[in-house]
């Protein structure tokens, strides 16, 4: 299914990390701008050799921009919606390269270790979790990290692996830890205990009880040993669990005025409500905190295609279980959050799609 790794192939998906990753810090270094130009640049220069072999990609993209722009204008222009469309379709060439073919794990374990030190060093120095990236939250921080974490176990499913490192996991969930975010402290446990279940499912029965036996040991070992400091460290990432609960601490109010909105006309309902049409929008940046309503507000009603497509592609059959399972994941994920549809992230939501069930694609000799 995937075809073997290409250098340059590699080497663009990692300037692409860099751009995305640097364009997050407080810095002007580097602007989300410069990440749509690199994007047409690159598509321009596989157009030959990569896309024009393979249109089916591209394809699928600009049906959905065709149709976020047919929404956009009926409901009145804005331009920053219009850029946002602009970069979603510009994110297929990276989405082609993740599904086609093999990349170099080795940018992702670099990727891994680059962000995990950087967080930690900025909460080292007592910087507030919300305030390490520009203009994203505690819960986005530790998202970016599972989005590489995702990233390193699909090229080992790539190489026809079925068991797993629990260290990428492990580091996931530890980071979430230390941020407090709720939502992804929540998501990576279950991360942590899927990659647990994969592995002994692909153990044969003896190893599997030693498995089970060593992790218990572990965890038995390491909470004595630390009990102090780990009940501690439980204890302080918890905190927000222990203070709030599962309130939703003011998505409710965006969510509601969506629905109202949302009721309020056919137009709304079926283009989708403007990111402008509410002061709770406005307040928030046009962030509605559900991915979903983001889908529905740049597709309108076209977004239940998309849905269609993405609940298809889940299969927990075979060696699609893993990969579903995390499709899975991130999809709860965004109930909570802006992270897909129109974002920068669609890249992982659109690639587990592909891999899960992929394009009629045309076999490529380059």
């Amino acid at each position: 299914m995937f075809l073997k790794e290409k250098a340059p192939v590699t080497i663009m998906i990692l300037v692409f990390h860099i751009l995305y990753m640097t364009s997050l810090l407080n810095t002007n270094l580097v602007r989300p701008q410069f990440i749509f130009a690199y994007l047409v640049v690159i598509s321009l220069i596989s157009f030959l050799t990569i896309v024009r072999k393979n249109i089916s990609y591209f394809q699928f993209f600009f049906k959905l921009y065709i149709v976020g722009v047919i929404c956009l204008i009926i409901k009145g222009f804005q331009v920053e919606v219009f850029y946002s469309l602009c970069y979603f379709l510009s994110l297929f060439i990276i989405v082609q390269f993740y599904s086609t073919y093999h990349i170099n794990n080795k940018i992702h374990i670099v990727l891994m270790v680059s962000y995990f030190v950087f967080v930690v060093f900025q909460l080292s120095k007592g910087i507030d979790p919300n305030k390490i990236l520009e203009n994203r939250s505690q819960n986005m921080v530790g998202f970016y990290y599972m989005c590489f974490v995702i990233c390193y176990y699909w090229e080992e499913i790539k190489l026809g692996k079925n068991r797993f490192s629990l260290i990428p996991v492990c580091s996931n969930l530890f980071l979430s830890l230390l941020l407090f975010g709720r939502s992804s402290i929540l998501i990576s446990a279950l991360f942590v205990l899927l990659v647990i279940y994969v592995n002994l499912r692909y153990s044969n029965q003896i190893n599997r009880y030693k498995q089970i036996l060593l992790i218990l040991l572990a965890v038995f070992f390491i909470a004595g040993y630390f009990y102090s400091g780990f009940s501690a460290f439980i204890h302080t990432g918890l905190k927000r669990f222990e203070d709030q609960g599962t309130d939703i601490t003011g998505r409710s109010e965006i969510w509601e005025a969506y629905v109202y909105h949302f009721k309020y006309s056919l137009k709304n309902m079926f283009f989708g409500v403007r990111l402008d049409a509410d002061p709770e929008f406005i307040r928030y940046d046009g962030n509605l905190h559900n991915s979903y309503l983001i889908a529905h507000s740049f597709f309108g009603l076209f977004c239940l295609y998309i849905f269609y497509r993405i609940i298809k592609a889940i299969s927990f059959k075979g060696d699609k279980l893993f990969c579903s399972s995390i499709l899975l994941l991130i999809l709860v994920r965004g109930s909570t959050d802006g992270l897909f549809f129109v974002n920068y992230n669609d890249y992982l939501l659109f690639t587990l799609v592909f891999v899960l069930y992929p394009l009629k694609i045309k076999k490529l000799s380059i």
